[in-house]
C-alpha cells in the first residue's frame, strides 16, 4: 500500500510539469519592428529585422525583445548616435486579452495587449492592439503577427538623449514569423 501511495504521489507531482511542456510556445524569426517618428521636419522610418518574440498559444502571455542598438535610421549619423548611447533593451511583458489562441480554426484574431514596456529603464503599463494570421506555409511559418503602438518619447524619458526627435512615435510590428519552440 505504500509504494502505491509514493507513485501516487509522484504522478500528481507529475501533472503540472507535462501540463507545462504541452504549452504552445511560439518564437519569432527575425521578427520586424518599424517606427515612424518626426526627425526635425523630416519623418523618419526607423526599423529592425531583430526583434524577438515569444507567444505562448494557451496562456497568451507575450514577451518582447529588442536592442536599440539593432535600430536602423538610414542615416549614418543618426545610426552611429544610437550605438554609441548604448541604451538597454527594449522588453514588453504581457498578455492578449483572449483566452487562448485558436490554433483549431486558424482564423484571424484581433486583441488588445495589456502589459508592462521597459524602454530606457523606465516601466510603464501600457496597452496595444494586435492581429494574428495563421498560415499553413510548411513546418516553420505558422503566423503573422501585427502590434500597433503609439509611443511618447518623454514618458520613458528619452527626450534629452534623442535631440532633435519629435515626441510621439507610431511603432508597427509586422512580419514577426512564429514557429513552434524546439522544445515542443
Amino acid at each position: 500500500m505504500k509504494n502505491y501511495s509514493v507513485l501516487l504521489f509522484a504522478i500528481l507531482l507529475s501533472i503540472p510539469l507535462f501540463a507545462q511542456q504541452a504549452n504552445k510556445i511560439y518564437r519569432s524569426r527575425n521578427g520586424k519592428v518599424g517606427i515612424g517618428i518626426y526627425y526635425t521636419d523630416t519623418l523618419l522610418n526607423i526599423g529592425s529585422d531583430k526583434l524577438i518574440v515569444v507567444l505562448d498559444y494557451e496562456t497568451t502571455e507575450i514577451f518582447m525583445r529588442l536592442s536599440p542598438s539593432d535600430l536602423i535610421t538610414g542615416i549614418d549619423s543618426l545610426d552611429e548616435d544610437l550605438q554609441t548611447l548604448a541604451l538597454p533593451d527594449v522588453i514588453f511583458k504581457g498578455k492578449l486579452n483572449v483566452p487562448f489562441i485558436n490554433t483549431e480554426q486558424h482564423v484571424e484574431e484581433k486583441f488588445d495587449i495589456e502589459g508592462t514596456l521597459t524602454i530606457n529603464g523606465v516601466e510603464r503599463q501600457v496597452m496595444m492592439s494586435g492581429t494574428l494570421e495563421h498560415m499553413e506555409q510548411g513546418p516553420n511559418l505558422q503566423s503573422m503577427l501585427y502590434i500597433h503602438y503609439d509611443l511618447s518619447l518623454e514618458e520613458f524619458g528619452l527626450k534629452e538623449q534623442l535631440p532633435g526627435f519629435g515626441d510621439n512615435a507610431c511603432i508597427e510590428i509586422t512580419e514577426a514569423i512564429l514557429s513552434p519552440e524546439p522544445n515542443n
